[in-house]
């Protein structure tokens, strides 16, 4: 009914007997080049084929799309983190003095009895909070852990400033261009004379700069790049996860997700040095070439 509602009588009759025709012909599992078969008959196969190929073109424009949706509400979330004032010196200390008050092992966490005893909260309430900011998911709250937890709405923390995370704001902004380039790009295939393409300035139409004549990579950023990620990677497995950037403070549970999948698109859940320095590359416009080059 939904689909019905949103195309023109004609189109609807034309969908409609097809659809009609595919059940009757075809059992089992059917194809969208099956729907176009029975829509069309007096259409060759390759133009058949072409029109599926551009249907697909435009399915993942869509997805794209939606991509740039959810990494544009990221960049939000990341900006609005900015915009808040740093968690003051002397609320911080207090914070942290109530962690070594409630730690009372020297353990370094506090487990769920400690914190019922010290506000009286229940057992499933504590274990329900202690979820949601338990970074290492070993059951208990450590420092950085407590102290996100305990941070004010309306400021950051300290970790959340800083050249450390101005990089992941790159790589957001970043990642963010080069989608709106290939999405204005597939855009103007299907609309050149009204879509977004016509509209936008020229510059806007011009090819990527070659490889060759990107600036090269200033080696104190290359170095900083390789020292972030050797900090971030704790266990010294190649891969940065989530749960690493939320251990270090860096991001929002949000932000950290978002950046997770565009990062390292072969390590959607985690990414490598190589994925990562590839990143920044990227989203700083220049090169190091022997990297690129993969010597």
């Amino acid at each position: 009914y939904g689909l019905q509602r949103s195309l023109t009588p004609d189109l609807w009759d034309l969908v409609g007997d097809a659809m009609r025709k595919m059940s009757e012909d075809i059992r089992g599992h059917s194809t969208f080049f099956h729907f176009l078969k029975k829509a069309y008959p007096g259409c060759k196969l390759k133009h058949l084929a072409t029109f599926e190929g551009w249907c697909c073109q435009y399915d993942d424009l869509q997805k794209r799309s939606a991509e740039m949706d959810l990494l544009t509400e990221a960049r939000d979330i990341f900006e609005k983190k900015n915009a808040m004032p740093v968690l003051p010196v002397d609320d911080q200390a207090r914070l942290e003095k109530e962690f070594e008050e409630m730690d009372i092992f020297g353990t370094g966490c506090v487990e769920v009895a400690a914190i019922q005893r010290r506000w009286g909260w229940d057992e499933q309430m504590t274990r329900d909070i202690i979820a949601k900011y338990d970074v290492s998911e070993d059951g208990c709250l450590d420092k950085g852990d407590f102290l996100r937890m305990m941070c004010p709405d309306g400021y950051r923390l300290p970790s959340m400033q800083g050249e450390d995370r101005d990089v992941f704001g790159m790589l957001l902004t970043g990642s963010i261009r080069y989608l709106e380039d290939a999405i204005l790009k597939e855009e103007g295939l299907y609309a050149e004379d009204h879509g977004p393409l016509a509209k936008a300035p020229k510059e806007a139409r011009l090819k990527p700069t070659p490889f060759s004549l990107l600036p090269e990579i200033p080696e104190a950023t290359w170095t900083f790049w390789n020292e972030l990620f050797t900090r971030l990677d704790a266990d010294e497995d190649d891969h940065i996860r989530e749960r690493d950037l939320l251990r270090e403070g860096l991001l929002s549970p949000e932000v950290a997700r978002h950046l997770m999948t565009i990062i390292d698109p072969e390590h959607p859940d985690s990414f490598t040095r190589r994925g990562f320095l590839t990143a920044c590359l990227k989203a700083s416009g220049c090169r190091r070439a022997k990297f690129e080059c993969g010597r």
